[in-house]
């Protein structure tokens, strides 16, 4: 699969930065404060999107990570997950007219 391919390119050193990575590239923090992994505190279901299949697949093929249990992958991703409301997003900061005096 194509995006598996694509997702493997962002191995990192560890698992969790790994993790970190890949749902940075595909889900913005806004969508993630909907979901958690099982669905509590009545929030949407992460564990049964297709995405997470495809992210569990995707580490799976890393050389590094192919001997990963699947509660390996599942704690960063609850915990990336988890903290989504707590990031701020990134704002463009308007330029100081300080500099234009």
């Amino acid at each position: 699969m194509k995006l598996i391919a694509e997702l493997k390119r962002f191995s990192r050193s560890t698992l969790p930065s790994t993790v970190r990575i890949i749902l940075r590239k595909i889900f913005t923090d806004a969508l993630l404060e909907k979901f958690s992994y099982k669905g509590l505190k009545k929030k949407k279901v992460f564990y049964t999107l297709a995405t997470c299949t495809v992210i569990f697949d995707a580490i799976k093929q890393m050389k590094k990570f192919k001997l990963s249990d699947a509660v390996d992958i599942e704690t960063p991703i609850r915990t990336f997950i988890s903290g989504a409301k707590f990031r701020e997003p990134k704002k463009n900061l308007p330029i100081s007219n300080e500099l234009s005096s």
